[in-house]
């Protein structure tokens, strides 16, 4: 909401949990980034950022934690295509400005896992809740929060150790697990999603301080690691072979019969909380308690009933412009009026049909 203290002070815990978060919400890669590859602004020009990380070369690094760690090069900015930040401060809350605020983040990674994804949101939230209600641990700010991001991802010895602006090290399990005791202690029984979260959160906590094996399944980096690990030995390659590149991206192919992360689910090891029925019916069938039920009315009449008809004789502006625009928080139809959708917790269903019933 509006309320949440949108500022740099404000902000510091919550860029420290998005920089150790990737411990359990990385996917993984081979390699790293080229210089010329992640961009930075400096008196108002767009030039190469430096290589000032410890693997400046690609060849020098087997493994990291995150596919994005690379290209993220301010803690904040507003830009998203070059200058990456941590935390985009675009004002665009897509809902009513006087009551939300919307973070844009563009830190995560593309995840395959059931549980990292949910981790990856659920402990978000949490933190973000933390933070408003003025409840989230103070003393974690980071000394250096991209140096960070990157020295965290890059490290070969799994330690994440990181330095505080205070001067003291700590390690990013340490940081994570100061978040979850925050969160255990004010929102357990909150709701049973909530306990779930709490719960894994936890798991893989603890299961990050051991053998990684034990994350397969769960956290996207480890099942990677794990898979190239095995081939890699299987066929004595050293970790520059192309061919091992290709099998980082085949993790990530969303076709069934050829993606790797799929292979693993046949084999089992993939815990899973959501139904491939429950996948099917969100496909057609939107969340109904968010205005996403309200737009799904509207794509159903323009299916059934098709775009409006261009007039006879259009008025200038009507000419070339198209038969209908949905967006976030507002659509219109040729002709007719918008319609704002400010609340993104309310359905307009009824509002929805009764403004198609005018067309």
């Amino acid at each position: 909401s509006r309320r949440f203290p949108f500022t740099r002070r404000g902000l510091g815990p919550f860029v420290t949990f998005l920089v150790t978060r990737q411990i359990f919400t990385g996917a993984g890669r081979i390699g790293s980034a080229g210089p010329q590859d992640a961009w930075i602004q400096m008196d108002r020009l767009i030039v190469p950022r430096g290589a000032s990380h410890r693997y400046a070369q690609e060849s020098l690094l087997p493994f990291q934690l995150s596919q994005r760690a690379d290209y993220i090069v301010n803690d904040f900015f507003e830009w998203v295509q070059q200058n990456r930040a941590i935390v985009n401060t675009r004002d665009e809350p897509l809902a009513d400005p006087n009551q939300y605020r919307r973070i844009h983040l563009l830190l995560g990674d593309s995840n395959m896992a059931e549980v990292a994804t949910a981790l990856k949101l659920g402990t978000t939230g949490l933190v973000l809740q933390l933070i408003e209600e003025g409840r989230a641990p103070l003393d974690l700010g980071l000394d250096e929060p991209v140096e960070t991001m990157q020295e965290l991802s890059q490290d070969q010895d799994r330690q994440w150790i990181v330095r505080l602006e205070s001067g003291k090290t700590i390690s990013a399990i340490d940081i994570q697990e100061a978040f979850l005791a925050a969160a255990r202690a004010h929102y357990r029984g909150q709701d049973d999603e909530t306990d779930w979260v709490l719960d894994q959160w936890e798991a893989v906590l603890r299961d990050l301080r051991g053998d990684y094996t034990t994350l397969v399944g769960r956290v996207d980096w480890a099942s990677k690691l794990w898979l190239l690990e095995t081939f890699r030995e299987a066929e004595q390659m050293t970790w520059a072979d192309p061919a091992l590149k290709s099998l980082d991206l085949e993790y990530h192919n969303l076709h069934q019969g050829k993606g790797l992360y799929y292979g693993l689910m046949e084999e089992g090891r993939i815990p899973r909380f959501i139904t491939d029925k429950a996948i099917t019916l969100a496909m057609d069938h939107p969340p109904r308690n968010t205005r996403a039920f309200g737009r799904g009315e509207l794509v159903r009449h323009l299916l059934a009933c098709g775009p409006p008809d261009v007039p006879d004789d259009p008025k200038p502006e009507e000419r070339f412009s198209p038969s209908y625009v949905i967006n976030w928080s507002i659509f219109q139809l040729r002709g007719q009026a918008p319609f704002p959708m400010p609340d993104p917790f309310k359905t307009y269903v009824q509002e929805v049909r009764a403004h198609l019933q005018t067309v």
